[in-house]
C-alpha cells in the first residue's frame, strides 16, 4: 500500500496496482482510510494518461 511519504513510488505503484487486479478483496480490506490526497491523484493521473493511450491506439484500427 502507499505509505504517506512526500515522494511518489513507482515501485509501489505498481505492486499496489497488480494487487487491486489480482486480489482486490484483500487489497481494499487493508487499505488505509487515513493520508492525504496528492498519493491518489498522481495514480489517477496515471491511471488516466494509460487509459488515453488505449483509447486512442484503439480508434486507429
Amino acid at each position: 500500500m502507499m505509505e504517506n511519504k512526500k515522494d511518489f513510488d513507482f515501485k509501489e505503484f505498481i505492486t499496489s496496482s497488480r494487487d487491486v487486479l489480482l486480489n482486490p478483496k484483500g487489497f481494499f480490506s487493508r487499505i488505509e482510510l487515513t493520508g492525504g490526497i496528492v498519493q491518489p491523484l498522481i495514480k489517477a493521473l496515471i491511471y488516466g494518461a494509460i487509459a488515453g493511450v488505449f483509447s486512442l491506439a484503439s480508434e486507429s484500427f
